[in-house]
């Protein structure tokens, strides 16, 4: 859910920003990725709609409008054959291996909202590339035509040598987070005025969301310097 990851983005204030040790990462040649967390359901949200104006009905109805275009959008994502763990994971190897980076894969729980607690040393890695997905989907301000739905991406990574386990680098990447929120929309990217026209083209949609997840796992990859 978009709310629980602001919320998780809130968290950085007990993880803060790291910035990457620019001397400390040239001699990182070989990067352990363990299994990215990732939702398992995409999502989409309005920050402040009608509905919020009419208590607990209010609340319950726009709850139902919410479920019901998260179930739509699933539809959309299976149409085009897309999945999107999948499409960020592709994304994040790519650009490692654009890097010179080798990759050494790694099992971990997709399930999780945090960091993960340990990480294993091994001569086979310079450093472990945690990487958390806390949300994906589409995000709008307000119920208005004037504030487009915008493929959103919420993500949380951290780099960790692997020798003594120290933090190389942490950081958030978010990709259109609404203004206020999580960080303001990128007018580059795709948008679209209504659901009904997400719904109507979910070829556009899909290669929108594909895009979001690319751009974020861009991201992370620029955050190592």
């Amino acid at each position: 859910m978009f709310l629980v990851g602001v919320a998780g983005l809130a968290g950085c204030a007990t993880n803060p920003p790291v910035a990457i040790d620019r001397e400390a990462m040239a001699r990182v040649k070989r990067v352990a990725v363990p299994t990215v967390a990732f939702p398992g359901s995409p999502d989409i949200a309005v920050t402040n709609t009608a509905s919020q104006h009419f208590g607990l009905i209010g609340a319950v109805a726009g709850a139902v409008v919410r479920n019901n275009r998260i179930e739509a959008i699933k539809t959309m994502l299976a149409s085009q054959r897309f999945d999107a763990q999948a499409q960020f994971d592709l994304a994040l190897s790519e650009r490692l291996v654009a890097r010179n980076l080798a990759i050494v894969r790694e099992t971990a729980s997709p399930v999780r909202r945090n960091f993960l607690e340990t990480y294993r040393q091994g001569a086979d890695r310079d450093a472990v590339l945690d990487v958390v997905v806390l949300a994906y989907g589409f995000l709008a301000h307000d119920d208005r035509d004037t504030s487009p739905y915008r493929p959103t991406v919420l993500v949380r990574a951290r780099l960790v040598d692997a020798r003594d386990r120290s933090v190389m680098m942490q950081d958030a990447v978010t990709i259109n987070g609404v203004e206020g929120t999580v960080g303001a929309a990128d007018p580059g990217q795709a948008t679209f005025s209504s659901f009904s026209q997400m719904e109507a083209r979910p070829d556009l949609t899909v290669a929108s969301l594909r895009a979001a997840l690319t751009a974020a796992a861009d991201g992370v990859v620029r955050r190592l310097g």
